[in-house]
């Protein structure tokens, strides 16, 4: 008989010689996943469309009897995974949706062929109730130090340097695939889910031990998702820094940042910005950003990042920025002068 696992057992362990594997279809998977999880659906989407309709306008019996066929010639793909990752010493565990008859049937099916291998009880729903539960005790397991500052001021860049130096940090931009501006899915080639993000945000604080953790000061909202309740309420009550810098430094970050290194990517480019500005009519005018539209096509970025920030971000974010008060103001001209003078401050 398989065993099965308990969800606290895998994921407050972190244990590397555990590998998770989905037999969910690729839609679920996409939606939500345990991290660093394998997705081989035991049936895929349209499969799965298949055999529920079979269920609904057929029979039980019927339906059941399709999905075998489907999961049958699949059998051989699952024995060489689990072969492969049992001889490199690895605790392989299977989960669907509840740890029910997808997760069950496949891994009853490899211990038949003498594969050990392991069933998460519960499967991805208890796992998602560990996820939240996980959100509900950031109050007492974290305190942030959170970065504010304007829009180009460098926040990510500083957290990525004092990763680098050994501090904590959370990048909630790049787990939201957004950064965080009205421009901020650019880069990004798909956005994240709710779910998603909440799970890969509990993976990364769990890894972490907790006691000055960097982090930026965000909108409740990061593009298409939201903070948890309870990350947004433990963040504001944590130690605030303002980051400046000079308008001319602002500039260079973002065009690094934003602007493709490979000139054939420009055109695709500039008709993402456009699309975007267009937007912001109401806000501008149909002038400013007729304006702001021609630096687009002829290519002087810097031009429009700078009426960008003067006349649309700065206006808009220094009301914000005036609600806390800050352990200490840094203004740097060098990037590395302004992590060492956070990491003085920590305490």
């Amino acid at each position: 008989m398989v065993e099965t696992l308990d969800v606290k057992d895998i994921f407050d362990n972190n244990d590397n010689e555990i590998v998770l594997i989905d037999v969910r279809s690729e839609k679920e998977y996409l939606d939500d996943h345990a991290i660093n999880s394998i997705n081989m659906p035991i049936l895929t989407d349209k499969e799965r469309h298949e055999v529920g309709y079979t269920y609904k306008n057929d029979s039980k019996e019927e339906a059941v009897r399709k999905g075998i066929g489907y999961a049958t010639y699949k059998i051989i793909d699952y024995y060489d995974e689990i072969d492969r990752l049992c001889s490199e010493g690895k605790k392989v565990v299977f989960y669907c949706f509840r740890g029910g008859m997808r997760s069950n049937s496949i891994a009853n099916t490899m211990d038949t062929l003498n594969k050990k291998v392991y069933i998460l009880k519960g499967g991805y729903k208890e796992y998602r109730k560990y996820v939240m539960d996980f959100i509900q005790e950031i109050p007492n397991k974290y305190k942030f130090i959170m970065l504010h500052g304007l829009t180009g001021v460098g926040k990510t860049h500083l957290l990525e340097k004092l990763k680098e130096a050994g501090e904590e940090i959370i990048d909630l931009e790049y787990l939201a695939r957004n950064k965080g501006s009205v421009f901020g899915k650019i880069g990004y080639d798909k956005p994240t889910t709710q779910k998603l993000f909440e799970s890969e945000l509990v993976y990364e604080l769990s890894k972490l031990k907790g006691n000055n953790v960097y982090i930026e000061s965000e909108s409740r909202r990061i593009g298409n998702v939201n903070i948890p309740d309870k990350l947004f309420e433990t963040m504001k009550i944590g130690r605030h820094f303002l980051i400046e810098t000079s308008l001319e430094n602002r500039i260079k970050i973002i065009l690094d940042d934003y602007i493709p290194k490979d000139s054939a990517k420009l055109e695709q480019f500039n008709d993402s910005l456009k699309v975007i500005l267009n937007n912001l009519k109401k806000l501008l005018s149909t002038e400013k950003v007729n304006i702001l539209s021609e630096y687009i096509n002829t290519y002087n970025y810097k031009k429009f990042v700078e009426e960008l920030l003067v006349d649309y971000y700065d206006p808009l974010y220094k009301n914000s920025i005036k609600k806390y008060e800050y352990n200490a103001i840094i203004n740097y001209k060098k990037q590395d002068d302004a992590v060492s003078e956070l990491m003085s401050e920590k305490y």
